[in-house]
């Protein structure tokens, strides 16, 4: 099965299958998918998607995001949507007052803010009437990937495999950026554009799941802590592991 899913109009939309866990098992292919926005899949890149038979799209945008981009092209062929923002109306506050924050921080920050919205996400995640589900954001690195990260660790996957997954994305981030410049409309509906937070890097990904082990003993106790229902890990475990 290829996890890697090359289309026309997205450049970041991979399976979460394939990644093998601690525990022997392997995370299932064609259950959950994530990407970078899905507003201009072309006409063939819809027939790739058909082919998944794609249940929900899980938005993690804000509304200005959504509302100068529209929703996946999956809508218009019967999939859901559903919008969870991961993020306030003031994603860049942090950075006013620490400039030199970087991005791990951010994620920090991201999931001290708004622990609620995580929950519900991979709540929604779990639920096996929303799958196939793919889940996304504007370029699918940041609440993407701190989503899939999560998931991942509910399911077991080693640590270095998660760190491995999260910067794959940086494969595709200059055709994402090189997008979002040539767009004046989604220069201005997107909020995470800034110098320093363009790349996909070992050392984020691993500072923000390191905060969580030294906060909460790890990224599932903090979920549980915030409010994940034990039954959402068994049904995905279920689900998502062979």
């Amino acid at each position: 099965m290829q996890r890697i899913i090359e289309l026309e109009g997205a450049y970041n939309l991979r399976d979460l299958g394939g990644l093998e866990t601690a525990d022997g098992y392997e995370v299932r292919f064609g259950k959950l998918f994530r990407s970078d926005s899905l507003h201009k899949l072309t006409n063939a890149d819809m027939t790739v998607m058909q082919g998944y038979g794609i249940n929900t799209v899980l938005d993690l945008r804000l509304n200005q995001e959504i509302a100068t981009t529209g929703v996946a092209r999956l809508v218009e062929h019967g999939a859901r949507h559903v919008q969870i923002s991961l993020m306030t109306n003031e994603p860049v506050a942090p950075l006013a007052s620490h400039p030199t924050r970087t991005l791990g921080e951010l994620y920090t920050w991201m999931v001290r803010e708004s622990p609620d919205r995580f929950v519900e996400a991979i709540t929604l995640l779990g639920d096996i009437d929303h799958m196939p589900a793919v889940f996304h954001c504007a370029v699918g690195k940041d609440r993407t990937g701190i989503t899939a990260a999560l998931i991942y660790s509910i399911l077991g996957v080693d640590r270095e495999e998660i760190i491995r997954d999260y910067v794959i994305t940086e494969q595709a981030m200059l055709r994402v950026m090189d997008t979002l410049s040539q767009s004046e409309v989604e220069r201005e509906g997107k909020t995470l554009v800034h110098h320093s937070y363009v790349h996909a890097e070992d050392e984020t990904i691993r500072t923000f799941l390191g905060w969580l082990d030294e906060e909460f003993g790890s990224p599932v106790e903090w979920l549980v802590t915030s409010g994940l229902q034990p039954r959402v890990i068994d049904d995905l475990r279920r689900e998502m592991l062979v």
